[in-house]
């Protein structure tokens, strides 16, 4: 798919006019889609060149919001303040978007999506109340899944669930195309974290698209199937995925890693292999990249360079083993991967969703059914759980039975993988 958008690209290149056309922005928008384009697109369009017309103040504001993603996902173009152009334009969005717009006010929250920036889950909940029947439905569907990806990484996980499971109703996987893998990681990550094992298996049985393994919404898939595997205990499946993630982003040049912490994620699955030398390796790499953070940090103590890295490593290292079965641990690297390290203790990112949020997933269930399901986790039949809770055999099946639908899942097996 890439090749033939590089061919299309290639004869609007010099004619700088073509570059307000609908046919260029379209090609630039599929360029950020099927990533393996990008380069050329780069080459094609070397903003501030006067010679070639691109100057950033002669350009409209579609051709800007255009190369803000472009630019949101490579950081090609330093002169380019995409997150604040995004952000103006949400803000400036008070009325129902109108029909025809919606790709704008699309772009506009995956570029603060992809920037990192913490206003994209309000602006993306804003845009989509500003949705209306007169929309088409592909759009709100995507509308909807990227307001329900934007909340999850926001820590809102129920949300995420609920807003990315209507997505995913709102049109056929074949409709979704390439791009169902965005919504598909949401539900899957947020099932996970809330502890519905079984939810989370139903959504990766749907078959995406072939083209999906060529485009950039691989990625969350990829990345959310990476982290349901650590979940279930299958470290080497984890580690396979997030190393994908991480040959596709540099092959296609993707500056996204405070999104899809690959490193920090197979250093995790690494640990749990036994393979502790590749997963140091990782953590140094993932470190490398905040070298000003760790020189600062020298300069105000007594210690070296090489002896605040090591300690950040160490710390990173034990956060990973601690936390990298629990269902939240993608939001534990997040932390990792986005917040100042704090070099005081060792296990900065202790502060969890679970433990703000006990073990919500289980509290849904009454005491009587927490101890059957206690025990049915523990590999104990019907029989001996009644024998034992001194109650009969059918109501321990009435109690698995209302177990079963309030934690999402559909057998024994799925039981044991959350009760531990």
């Amino acid at each position: 798919m890439f090749r033939r958008i590089e061919a299309s690209l290639e004869p609007l290149a010099g004619h700088p006019e073509a570059r307000e056309s609908d046919r260029w922005k379209s090609l630039v928008l599929a360029s950020c889609d099927f990533p393996g384009a990008l380069d050329r697109l780069t080459d094609l369009y070397p903003c501030g060149e006067a010679r070639h017309g691109t100057s950033l103040e002669d350009m409209s504001r579609e051709q800007l919001m255009t190369l803000g993603l472009v630019n949101a996902m490579t950081a090609t173009w330093p002169g380019l303040d995409h997150v604040t152009m995004a952000r103006d334009y949400l803000e400036n969005q008070d009325a129902q978007i109108p029909t025809g717009v919606e790709w704008l006010v699309s772009c506009a929250i995956r570029i603060l999506l992809l920037s990192g920036d913490p206003n994209a889950a309000a602006c993306a909940a804003a845009a989509r109340q500003r949705l209306g029947g007169q929309n088409p439905i592909g759009w709100r569907a995507r509308l909807t899944s990227l307001h329900a990806v934007c909340a999850l990484l926001d820590g809102d996980v129920q949300g995420g669930v609920e807003w990315g499971e209507q997505a995913l109703r709102m049109m056929q996987p074949r409709r979704w195309a390439h791009r169902i893998g965005e919504p598909l990681a949401t539900v899957v990550l947020g099932n996970l974290a809330l502890g519905r094992i079984g939810a989370a298996v139903h959504h990766l049985r749907t078959t995406p698209s072939a083209l999906m393994d060529e485009s950039s919404y691989s990625l969350w898939y990829r990345h959310g199937f990476g982290h349901f595997c650590l979940g279930t205990g299958d470290p080497r499946g984890a580690v396979t995925r997030f190393m994908s993630c991480g040959r596709s982003m540099a092959e296609w040049g993707m500056a996204l890693e405070h999104l899809f912490p690959w490193r920090l994620a197979a250093a995790a699955g690494y640990q749990m292999l036994g393979e502790q030398d590749i997963a140091v390796h990782l953590v140094d790499a993932a470190l490398q990249a905040r070298g000003d953070e760790i020189r600062a940090r020298a300069m105000q103590t007594t210690d070296s360079v090489g002896v605040v890295f090591g300690g950040a490593r160490e710390a990173i290292l034990t956060t990973l083993e601690r936390f990298s079965s629990s269902p939240d641990f993608f939001l534990i690297l997040r932390r990792l991967q986005t917040e100042p390290l704090d070099f005081g203790r060792g296990d900065y990112a202790t502060v969890t969703v679970l433990e703000r949020r006990p073990v919500a997933f289980l509290s849904t269930l009454t005491d009587s059914e927490l101890k059957v399901a206690t025990l049915a986790g523990r590999g104990k039949q019907n029989k001996m759980i009644a024998r034992d809770l001194s109650i009969t055999i059918s109501t321990v099946e009435q109690h698995l039975t209302h177990v079963y639908k309030k934690l999402g899942i559909g057998n024994r097996k799925e039981l044991r993988l959350i009760m531990g």
